[in-house]
């Protein structure tokens, strides 16, 4: 009895040639062992007859006349988040960025719609994650570039302290608006002539008008302490607003992911990326890092993980480095052995010091 690894399915649109995809199909992928369609033709399945290869076919999706379709298993629900952020920004670094809020399976640009312009990018960029570990803010500062990112069931956030605890406008972090100062002239009394009184008042009258304007010149002069305290409390405000929050888990997250370390023990680091048991200074990081890491070494040393004997590779968290390896199918070797170097420094110094 034949038997096959998980059901990749793709959803495709009404007006599909279906011979030319089943052809198109045919020639993208290897160890290719079956397709038909379901649901009335609007999806088709395919089968592989190796797990490496479903996984590599499951990142890479599949590109069929000027449109991306995704490979999703079977049973999986996937999250798929808008991200908003300048073109020139590597997709590299926003799966570096990501990889601490969950699982990321890919990333894939949008252009414009308008036949004319359908070859620009529109800066929109969607994250499959296969599962989330916790929320997304609605914006982030990332190096001096602003992300946004927006997705289903995304709960709200303050896009000044990254809390989800509140919104901006209840922010302890908001500066107050000052109080304006309302100075009002005083109106002058019996000063002004009207229907019932004379043009010049008795000059006996001069003498008690006077003391009446000096004692209310007195009353207006009295608020200016407060003008003094007012400006106090607007300047601690301002020097508390550089004193980061203590509440901010996501904003030190993110500190944490840009900060580079200097190089050190890097020798011992690759050797431990060859052992087939992680050694206890690699069980210190996160899984992905380290799954992350050697798919870097084994592109580096090895190229594209199609042209490589995954079966006499043995290490650790296998599958999921096989399918970080896949996604690195159009980086150039010296390229990945910079970022190796570079992941090293950030996340590994510190168990290797």
């Amino acid at each position: 009895m034949r038997s096959f690894s998980r059901t990749l399915r793709v959803k495709l649109e009404n007006d599909i040639d279906y011979l030319k995809f089943f052809k198109h199909i045919n020639k993208s992928f290897r160890n290719l062992q079956g397709i038909q369609t379901s649901g009335g033709g609007k999806y088709v399945e395919l089968y592989f007859d190796t797990f490496e290869a479903e996984e590599v076919a499951e990142l890479r999706g599949v590109d069929f006349e000027n449109t991306h379709y995704e490979l999703t298993p079977l049973g999986q629900r996937l999250v798929f988040v808008s991200t908003f952020i300048p073109i020139q920004f590597p997709d590299e670094d926003l799966l570096d960025l990501l990889r601490i809020y969950g699982n990321v399976k890919s990333v894939r640009r949008l252009f414009h719609k308008d036949p004319e312009l359908n070859h620009l990018e529109n800066g929109c960029r969607v994250v499959a994650f296969t599962k989330l570990d916790k929320p997304l803010p609605k914006r982030i500062s990332y190096g001096g570039i602003s992300v946004g990112f927006k997705y289903t069931g995304q709960p709200n956030s303050c896009v000044k302290c990254l809390s989800f605890d509140h919104e901006i406008n209840e922010c302890p972090r908001r500066k107050p608006k000052p109080k304006q100062n309302s100075k009002q002239d005083p109106k002058p009394e019996n000063n002004q002539p009207t229907e019932n009184q004379p043009d010049q008042a008795p000059r006996e009258t001069d003498t008690p008008n006077q003391s009446e304007n000096q004692t209310l010149n007195e009353t207006q002069e009295k608020p200016e302490p407060l003008i003094v305290e007012m400006d106090t409390a607007e300047t601690h405000s301002r020097k508390r607003k550089v004193v980061s929050p203590p509440d901010s888990p996501i904003k030190s997250d993110i500190n944490r992911a840009k900060k580079t370390n200097p190089l050190n023990h890097h020798e011992e680091f690759i050797s431990d990326l060859k052992k087939e048991r992680d050694s206890v200074k690699l069980l210190k990081s996160p899984k992905d890092l380290v799954a992350r890491a050697r798919a870097l070494f084994l592109h580096q040393e090895l190229g594209n993980v199609d042209k490589a004997d995954t079966k006499t590779l043995s290490f650790e968290n296998k599958k999921q480095t096989l399918r970080i390896w896949a996604s690195f199918e159009h980086k150039l070797r010296p390229d990945a052995k910079a970022e190796l170097m570079l992941l090293f420094n950030n996340n590994f110094t510190n168990n290797y010091g």
